[in-house]
């Protein structure tokens, strides 16, 4: 089963659509690889739109930008944390024109594919904001390139 609009340049898709693709990529991949499905979570969606953006608007291509919050901070203030006992989560940031290329090579580097296979993860929010900063490795200024920003996490209540 594909991903509708994976293959499509992310330029020319609406956020919805490009956050849809990734979510929806990422599921299949943990799928064909025998992990838990992963539920796409309007709080951490929140986080990642922000930072996402944050990182375009600041030229910072960093998990932190100046004047944010840390990863966990960005999870308190988007609600996503209130009343957890215990959590846990991986953030992968990166740059391309495809969602299926981001993917591709989230998973060819180590770190970024044991975030998106992580066995414990349960939840996702998927980001893809137009624009790349300039310190994005093997990116450009092209317009064609989308600055993607996934929390995958997991959090069991008090």
């Amino acid at each position: 089963m594909g991903c509708p609009a994976a293959d499509r340049p992310v330029d020319g898709l609406s956020r919805a659509e490009a956050r849809a693709a990734t979510v929806c990529e990422i599921r299949r991949q943990r799928r064909l690889t025998g992990r838990a499905v992963v539920r796409p979570d309007a709080q951490l969606h929140t986080a990642t739109r922000r930072h996402a953006r944050l990182m375009v608007k600041q030229d910072c291509y960093e998990h932190i930008c100046r004047g944010e919050a840390s990863i966990e901070g960005r999870l308190f203030k988007s609600g996503y944390l209130r009343g957890a006992r215990n959590w846990s989560y991986g953030e992968n940031i990166g740059c391309a024109t495809s969602v299926r290329q981001m993917i591709a090579t989230w998973l060819a580097n180590e770190p970024s594919r044991k975030i998106l296979l992580g066995k414990a993860y349960r939840d996702i929010g998927a980001t893809v904001t137009k624009g790349v900063p300039s310190e994005a490795q093997n990116c450009t200024s092209d317009p064609s390139y989308g600055t993607f920003t996934v929390l995958l996490a997991v959090r069991q209540p008090r």
